[in-house]
Parts: C-alpha cells; structure tokens; sequence
C-alpha cells in the first residue's frame, strides 16, 4: 500500500507512544513520540539536512507540533532514541508492505579501511574480514542481511560477521518476529541453500514455496555455498 505524510507520522507517532521510553528528568515541550514522528516525516520527506527539514515542516504539515526543537537540541535526541526509531520504522514497514513475496539477500559494508583498524575501530569485536566475489575485493566490516517485500520496502534486517553468510541470520529474523510478515510461515530459502538441517525443517515444513531469483549451482545440481544470490520467497 501507499501511504501519505501525514498518514506515516500519524502512525509512527501512535507506535512510539506505544513504546516505554525511559525519559531522564522532565518531559520537554515536545515528547519523545512527537520527536520519532518528526524523524519519521523527515525520512520521507527525503531531506537529510536537520536545519531545511526543521524550517520546512512548520509549512507542510501545520499545527501539527506545537514546539519544534532547535538543530542542536533535535540531532542530540534523535542519537538517543535511535532504537526506538529503529522499532518504529520496522513498525511502519510492516504497515505499508505489500503482496506476498519476500526477497532476501546480504552484501557486505566496510567498517573502515585504515592500518590497525581491527584493533582500534568501534566495530572491532563485531566485524570482521570478508571477500566479495563479484567485486573482488576484500573488506573489514560486517554483512547486510536484509528482507524486503516485493516493491523493496526493507521489513528486518541484521548485521553479522562477513563469513557467516546470509542463511543463518534470516533464520533468526523469522524465528524473532513468528506473527508478521517475517514470520516463517512468510519467509522461506530455496531447498539446498539452508545452512543447516534444522533451519531447512523449521523454515521449509511450514508450508512455504520458494523459487530462485538467482540460480548459483555448482556442477551435478548441487547448491553452492556463499551470498550474493537473493530468493524470492511467497506463501
């Protein structure tokens, strides 16, 4: 489905008001909802200068926020609700996802790309080392494993190590949200290209098709290893 602006902040603000956000000291002149509705309607809008949106809003959607934040005030809370922001999102993609099918497929993002960046970066720990075939280039980072419906609206998403590929962490996606549009019973990989015995039985025997959006195969018919090949998956 389609949505309007006005429609997406209204649902995102009924989402966070949803939410516990802990609020350290007194409320502000504008909640911690109303800031998640204003990050919303930025998102859509597509302007990713704080300072233009702040001063553009007022205009396209009028009395709606009785106290608008200045930039400094707004970027700084906006870092702190980050995860919720996140929740809400996923909450609103659920809302405007459409059909059936569902894609999902992982590429590998770098981290950094300095001498002793394993070591000192923020991510060391959590990323790691990775070759990408079809650009023959090695990275330090992590993989995008991402599920998107069938007009690309991203519906979950995890970030792992880069050689641990894409099947394990989908699996954990559907085992994490059973009653959406990610559930099992939605989300499905093509036989043969299932990490393991137990992730084939739990995603396949739930009665799911899937067919290959990209066929990567080896000789003899046997299903070869690594990302880079997305499925399309529909109940």
């Amino acid at each position: 489905m389609t949505a309007s602006l006005e429609t997406l902040v209204v649902a995102a603000y009924v989402f966070a008001h949803s939410l516990p956000i802990p609020r350290p000291g007194p409320e502000g002149k504008i909640t911690d909802a109303e800031l998640i509705a204003l990050a919303v309607a930025q998102a859509s809008m597509g302007e990713s200068s704080d300072r233009k949106f702040l001063g553009m809003i007022a205009y396209r959607l009028p009395g709606w926020f009785g106290h608008l934040p200045d930039q400094t005030q707004y970027n700084r809370r906006l870092r702190r609700l980050t995860p919720y922001i996140v929740m809400v999102q996923l909450e609103l993609a659920e809302l405007i996802s459409s059909g059936e099918t569902r894609l999902a497929d992982g590429t590998l993002i770098g981290c950094a790309n300095y001498a002793g960046c394993a070591s000192k970066s923020h991510f060391a720990g959590e990323a790691g080392y990775g070759f990408c075939p079809s650009k023959s280039r090695f990275y330090w980072g992590m993989r995008l494993v991402l599920v998107t419906d069938e007009i690309g609206v991203p519906l979950g998403y995890d970030l792992v190590e880069p050689g641990e590929g894409e099947r394990e962490p989908l699996f954990r996606l559907t085992q994490a949200h059973p009653d959406s549009t990610l559930g099992p019973s939605r989300v499905s990989r093509r036989p043969g290209y299932v990490a393991s015995v137990d992730c084939k039985l739990t995603l396949l025997g739930r009665g799911s098709g899937c067919s290959p959006a990209a066929q990567r195969s080896e000789p003899g018919g046997r299903a070869k290893p690594g990302g880079g090949a997305a499925s399309t998956c529909s109940q």
